[in-house]
């Protein structure tokens, strides 16, 4: 099945129209399954991630040559392309999978404004080695967010402005630390033969991408859906508490989480988990297919971000909810049951 992105258009989601299983097929071998998924999966959001970065950085570097509204434009529309695809990658944040932890560490959420300004205040240097230093709430994707979008984030800084060099600085030298990141998870992905240790790894593979999936669903029905109900609760709504929220792209971001997780059960070029599940018990494949068919057709129908709609229509963001709810019951039930998978806390956290 063709991959194909609904992130920034209303596309039919490739999940959408995927067929369903109507009796039993022959299984594909594990192994064939576990090189698919890293090959055409987790290797193209990475590579995704490195091109995307160095675009924000390209992006990021134009605006500090040559300051402009039109350019800060750009390099807000380059941050939004990045982010996208840092949260596509960090679906599979894994230490099995990419030990040295660089998708999590470029791409850290929440960060520390009160630092952030503090930094970019004083004349502390901004050389590579020096900017490595930081804390991750400090220098990652989204602290550059907290700065691009400054109208929205409560940054006191303008990118635009002809006295904010310091500010074009920082940024710029924050893009290149993420870029680099990107670079090096690429490079460790290649030198540790990914897809040939995991598919050797058979069966433990398996319940390491089933975690995979159950903890993408479920960290964001737990947190970032708890955090949007929340808002619509109490009437509330500050942009930096929300992942995204300054840019308005939360409702991208989750749509990011789920396409990816969806992918890993429907295949990618490939065949996914799907494959194996449709072979030996089609009716549970039939479920989870529409569990996952549901919860991205949810998301997708938003045009807003998730914190907008809550408080302009609140039964919007519990639909949305109920959707993921079943499709986390569905993963943990029905498929970690038909692949004979034992789920623990550490297994199904993708965090």
């Amino acid at each position: 099945m063709k991959r194909r992105h609904f992130l920034a258009t209303a596309l039919v989601s490739p999940i959408l129209s995927a067929p369903l299983s109507s009796g039993c097929q022959r299984a594909p071998k594990k192994e064939q399954v576990l090189r698919s998924l890293v090959e055409h999966l987790l290797t193209d959001g990475i590579r995704g991630a490195v091109a995307a970065s160095r675009e924000l950085h390209a992006a990021v570097s134009h605006l500090a040559s040559a300051p402009s509204a039109p350019a800060a434009e750009a390099a807000r529309s380059a941050w939004v392309g990045a982010a996208i695809r840092w949260k596509r990658a960090n679906a599979f944040r894994d230490q099995q999978l990419i030990a040295s932890s660089e998708l999590v560490r470029a791409a850290f959420w929440p960060p520390r404004p009160r630092a952030i300004e503090d930094l970019v205040r004083s004349d502390a240097p901004l050389s590579d080695e020096d900017v490595e230093k930081l804390g991750a709430d400090v220098r990652s994707l989204y602290a550059i967010e907290y700065l691009l979008f400054a109208d929205r984030s409560g940054s006191p800084f303008r990118v635009d402005d002809p006295n904010s060099a310091r500010v074009r600085q920082f940024i710029v030298a924050c893009a290149g630390n993420v870029s680099r990141r990107a670079q090096s998870a690429e490079k460790e992905l290649a030198a540790n033969s990914v897809a040939t240790r995991l598919a050797a790894d058979g069966q433990d593979a398996i319940n390491r991408l089933v975690g995979l999936a159950v903890g993408n669903v479920e960290h964001f029905v737990a947190n970032r859906l708890a955090t949007i109900v929340w808002i619509a609760s109490t009437k509330k709504s500050r942009p930096i508490e929300i992942e995204g929220g300054p840019s308005g792209i939360s409702h991208k971001l989750a749509a990011a989480v789920l396409d990816v997780t969806a992918h890993l059960y429907e295949g990618a070029q490939g065949p996914g988990l799907g494959a194996l599940v449709a072979a030996i018990a089609p009716a549970v494949n039939e479920r989870v297919h529409g569990a996952f068919a549901t919860a991205v057709a949810s998301i997708q129908s938003f045009s807003d971000p998730l914190e907008n709609v809550a408080l302009a229509d609140r039964s919007k963001i519990d639909a949305l909810l109920a959707d993921c709810k079943t499709l986390e019951v569905a993963l943990r039930s029905d498929l970690a049951s038909a692949l004979g998978v034992t789920l623990t806390f550490s297994s199904a956290d993708a965090d």
